[in-house]
């Protein structure tokens, strides 16, 4: 996986790595895709992709990364993403929208287990 999240967008989209003319349309829809998984629970609360820079990391808190939730947001950003650049037909678009709502599911799942797990380590470090 690139580190780069535009890049990595960008080529799952189809585009070559380099082509930054989609750049600003591309940081629009994952932006938003970003919006449906911080409601979610998911991420750093500041997290926005301002430019190619910005990385998986700088989103992404470290327990998350060390999660499934590191291979199911860059797979929601990337679904998300070529549904609204470039509209497949509608029964595989039909298809991707369920994939999509699986995904969110899933990542509001898992980040309801890491909560679970800092509340257990918390008790067990009499941190409560």
């Amino acid at each position: 996986m690139l580190q780069s999240i535009v890049a990595h967008v960008a080529t799952a989209c189809g585009l070559e790595t380099e082509d930054e003319s989609f750049d600003e349309e591309l940081l629009s829809y994952i932006n938003g895709a970003l919006g449906a998984i911080s409601q979610q629970g998911c991420g750093k609360p500041e997290m926005q992709v301002a430019d190619r820079k910005t990385e998986w990391p700088s989103i992404l808190t470290p327990e998350e990364l060390a999660t499934p939730i590191a291979g199911m947001v860059p797979e929601y950003l990337v679904v998300q993403t070529r549904i609204l650049f470039d509209p497949p037909p509608q029964g595989t678009q039909r298809f991707m929208e369920e994939h999509l709502n699986e995904l969110l599911w899933r990542i509001g799942i898992q980040e309801g287990l890491l909560e679970k797990s800092k509340e257990e380590e918390e008790i067990q470090n009499g941190q409560v």
